[in-house]
């Protein structure tokens, strides 16, 4: 259920500290949001991206993992991509084949909230015109996240990767 227009969000304004793992972390501020009716008993809370900077950010999409390291470890196995760092949010290079002719290139924003393998806007959606595609599974949800309820549709494309390719 999407929060009310007029919530009042409480703001710890004392350093907060905690640890991940081995390190630990200190924040000027922490905002007391809601989450349970979004994440459910899944989280119980949201961390930012600025302690995390100068770490050497590794993404496994086929154990789906991701890690924040101080140097890096042994890249057997994995492909080095071009990340993109700004406002706050990573972008990795995204190709996406719907079918024979029908290829997106771009960049994918980071997003390890979403539940879904790669979620497309609606403009790129008109651009390329994928609500012709069939099969197509419609939905409309009255929770759709933190911004509230969405719809949207799911259909199957032949590839995606964050390789880099021409």
């Amino acid at each position: 259920m999407p929060a009310p227009e007029n919530t009042t969000v409480r703001v710890i304004l004392n350093e907060l500290t905690y640890t991940i793992s081995d390190q630990q972390f200190v924040s000027d501020i922490s905002p007391i949001i809601q989450l349970k009716p979004v994440v459910g008993d899944y989280a119980d809370g949201i961390l930012g991206i600025d302690n995390m900077g100068g770490k050497v950010i590794t993404i496994d999409y086929l154990n789906e993992q991701m890690a924040f390291e101080d140097q890096l470890g042994s890249t057997e196995g994995f492909t080095s991509i071009p990340i993109r760092y700004e406002n706050k949010r990573i972008y990795v290079p995204l190709t996406i084949t719907i079918s024979e002719g029908k290829i997106i290139k771009g960049e994918g924003l980071t997003d390890l909230g979403s539940s879904g393998s790669v979620e497309l806007t609606s403009l790129v959606a008109q651009k390329y015109a994928l609500t012709n595609i069939t099969p197509q599974i419609r939905y409309s949800t009255a929770v759709g996240g933190i911004g509230g309820a969405a719809t949207g549709s799911d259909f199957r494309a032949k590839s995606a990767s964050g390789a880099v390719s021409p």
